[in-house]
């Protein structure tokens, strides 16, 4: 079977020939009709060739052209872009782009795709609303699904038009609660409305009748219907005759003769015990499976970027294939290239045996500093060295000049160096991101670099040994402080300004910074320390550290003045320190270390909350059920007003019902008396509606009015409970409780969300 002109039977639609891919637009090898049986050939009664081989076998499926990764856009907050980087491997013409949740993401990803000379498999994204994961029929198409998709269409149109995407990819869509009238209907629209890109999905072992994890069961044999390419994930042991039997299990469900692609294990949790045995298993497999299977048009591997900072699969190929790296496996890089090159129908490339080095950045640097290039060394196989040539990325995209071998910081933010290594026809190239800080920033911690940023004396550090925890911060990494079993009580952590130890207060309006308290208890007496240098003329503002949230110390340099009128403003050390003796001894996190500008404080209004004040958050009323399932805290993120709101954070799966109560006032009630309404303002961050949020006032007897509200998506909503609506209920307004949460439904949604300007008016 060759792949030819398909015909789609139901939506009669004629989608585009097979081309190579220099030539070819997405969706070429889309499903033909399921009357052609020449595209329906089975693994039952094959005489088929085992994976345990050591000499790979020859491509001898013509229709297996394809080779990639998941998560070549990288995932999680710390990882950027792959793609050149899998560009520079030569053994992939195939980008997943699984992580782009809004257009303008995506067009900056398929850019890369496209002058990286590949192809883009595009998730989609915010066409439905709602979905929890093993709950059927749990999520749904958004009413105006339509106007959204017609609006995203418009901005990558030019992708679609030169071929760059492939499919429109779902990822477990059954699994995350799209039912089969919704997905259909979804599919079916897409494959209409764009026909010259094919529609992907990757289904779970239960859905294709493997197991019955949670219930969820198999799905029907025609939700794949309008899918053009479809794949499954399992990633178990890897055995040739279970895996045969699992193959034939999603030909049934993608009975219209849709394209097959394999999904290798392309990761390791615990590489440290597990090894890479299991990932060299799967992609030999794999490829076995794909090369006697005219059906299989291409294998896509999870995943190259890792899991680790989000809790999920742990570390992906990125890790596997840098041969910096603890976890670095030639045997592994080797197979994968030889395979995919093998898909390909191409040459290994003579850059696959190079010792190629850049040297990762050892500091952070400031607007204004001349960087000096890393190093960057290259040596192949016969030991004959060539001199990577270098190019320099802005925070903003834009090339930066290079000169003598450095280059001047403009602007804040990450620059990536890139070094190309070009043998013959072959080239590889390799990145390292810079850290540029910005004109107040002391440290975010969400580079190794920045443990730089932080000193103390020796004792400090020895006692209170601190490290760049990259896989927990408000975002991103955090530093960590842990402090020694029984050996110094008071901790200090000392910052850096411009690389300097000290600075100039009188040009700023305070200083800021955030620390989580991972224990059960609070912790008393933490606080911001300054003096003039080695501990001389100090003066500490002392906070409380809550009990599993991040929390804001914050200090102005009007506070400094008054409370110690002998100090230098003009030279500042700066510390984070405690003011007894340390019981507690548990470790905690610094974040977002940063000056404030010279502004006026915020003027409290006595009427509302505007969370402008740190002693606001004092006025978050929770029992302890409610901190423990939506834990708050005041953020500096998102703000309706001024620059800081209220940040909700849900747990994961605990605490359907999320309930807030604020005191307004000095007492626990409010008298509303005066006023005609009591509101508040909710931001949505999220890509999907969040339903039946509501504000209800009530009084001591029970009585009560509210008024609920669905949140779009990257609006702030208002909710307004008015004095009239309590007069009608019969509530007693002189003495009133306010809570905020969701009140109709479970809040199925489960992403954070800020609150802002709760006020009397």
């Amino acid at each position: 079977m060759k792949r030819q002109k398909l015909f789609f039977a139901v939506s009669s639609v004629a989608l585009a020939c097979a081309m190579m891919l220099s030539s070819c637009g997405g969706g070429n090898n889309s499903s033909s009709s399921s009357g052609n049986s020449e595209n329906s050939s089975s693994s039952e009664g094959s005489d088929w060739i085992s994976s345990d081989w050591t000499e790979i076998p020859e491509n001898t499926n013509e229709n297996l052209k394809y080779f990639g990764y998941f998560h070549s856009d990288g995932f999680g907050s710390l990882q950027s872009s792959y793609i050149d980087e899998i560009a520079g491997l030569g053994n992939a013409n195939m980008a997943m782009v699984n992580s782009a949740f809004n257009v303008a993401e995506a067009v900056k990803d398929l850019t890369e795709v496209r002058e990286a000379g590949m192809q883009a498999i595009l998730t989609v994204h915010g066409l439905t609303r709602g979905g929890s994961t093993g709950k059927l029929d749990s999520a749904h198409l958004q009413d105006n699904y339509q106007e959204i998709w017609t609006e995203y269409q418009a901005e990558i149109q030019s992708f679609i038009d030169d071929g760059t995407i492939y499919a429109f990819y779902f990822d477990e869509p059954r699994w995350n609660g799209i039912g089969t009238e919704d997905f259909r209907t979804l599919t079916k629209y897409l494959r209409d409305t764009v026909p010259t890109v094919g529609v992907m999905a990757c289904m779970t072992a239960m859905d294709i009748g493997i197991g019955n994890y949670g219930g969820v069961g198999e799905c029907d044999d025609n939700y794949l219907e309008y899918c053009t390419d479809v794949m499954f994930d399992s990633y178990d042991d890897w055995n040739d005759e279970t895996r045969r039997d699992y193959l034939d299990k999603l030909k049934a469900k993608a009975a219209n003769d849709q394209w097959i692609w394999g999904c290798p294990k392309g990761f390791e949790a615990e590489p440290e015990v597990k090894g890479i045995q299991t990932m060299v298993d799967h992609i030999k497999g794999q490829y076995t499976e794909a090369i006697q299977d005219e059906r299989y048009a291409g294998i896509i591997s999870f995943s190259y970027a890792n899991g680790t900072q989000e809790g999920d699969w742990g570390f992906g190929l990125c890790d596997f294939f840098d041969d910096q790296n603890d976890y670095y496996s030639k045997e592994l890089k080797d197979l994968y290239t030889q395979i995919g090159c093998a898909v390909m129908g191409k040459e290994v490339p003579a850059t696959s045996d190079l010792d190629f080095v850049v040297k990762e950045a050892t500091a952070t640097y400031s607007i204004g500093d001349s960087i000096a290039l890393p190093e960057a060394t290259a040596t192949d196989g016969e030991g004959q060295t060539y001199t990577p040539v270098p190019a320099v990325k802005a925070p903003d995209g834009s090339d930066v000049t290079i000169t003598d071998g450095a280059f001047k910081a403009e602007l804040s933010g990450n620059y990536t160096v890139t070094y190309t290594v070009t043998i013959d026809d072959s080239s590889v190239k390799k990145s390292v991101e810079i850290y540029v800080k910005g004109d107040l920033e002391l440290g975010t911690f969400d580079h190794a670099a920045s443990i730089n940023d932080v000193t103390g004396s020796a004792d400090d550090i020895w006692c209170w040994p601190r490290e760049v925890d990259l896989s927990f911060g408000r975002s991103g990494g955090s530093l960590k402080v842990t402090p020694h079993a029984t050996d110094g009580n008071w901790p200090n952590v000392y910052f850096k300004y411009r690389g300097q130890d000290t600075v100039d207060m009188t040009k700023y309006g305070g200083i800021s910074m955030w620390l989580y308290n991972p224990s059960d208890e609070a912790i008393s007496g933490f606080g911001i320390k300054v003096n003039n240098g080695a501990q001389v003329n100090e003066w500490t503002k002392a906070f409380e550290l809550p009990s599993k949230t991040w929390t804001e110390f914050r200090v102005t340099t009007a506070e400094i003045q008054a409370a110690k009128p002998a100090l230098d403003l003009t030279k500042m050390q700066i510390a984070m320190t405690n003011t007894g003796e340390y019981t507690n001894r548990t470790a905690f996190y610094i974040d977002d270390v940063y000056l404030l500008e010279q502004t006026e404080e915020p003027a409290t209004d006595e009427t509302g909350l505007t969370f402008e004040s740190p002693s606001q958050f004092a006025s978050v009323l929770q029992d302890e059920s409610s901190k423990w399932c939506w834990p708050a805290a005041i953020s500096n993120e998102k703000a309706h007003s001024g620059e800081y709101s209220l940040k909700v954070t849900p747990h994961a799966t605990d605490g359907t019902w999320s309930i807030i109560r604020f005191k307004i006032g000095e007492g626990d009630t409010f008298d509303m008396t005066d006023y005609e309404k009591v509101s508040l303002w909710v931001y949505n961050p999220s890509d999907t509606v969040i339903n039946n949020f509501g504000l209800k006032a009530k009084d001591a007897a029970g009585k009560f009015a509210e008024k609920t509200e669905n949140i779009a998506p990257g609006e702030w909503v208002e909710i307004v409970v008015t004095k009239d609506a309590l007069l009608k209920e019969g509530v007693d307004i002189t003495a009133l409780t306010l809570e905020f949460g969701n009140f109709d439904s479970g809040y199925v949604n489960r992403t954070y969300f800020y609150v802002d300007d709760v006020k009397l008016s």
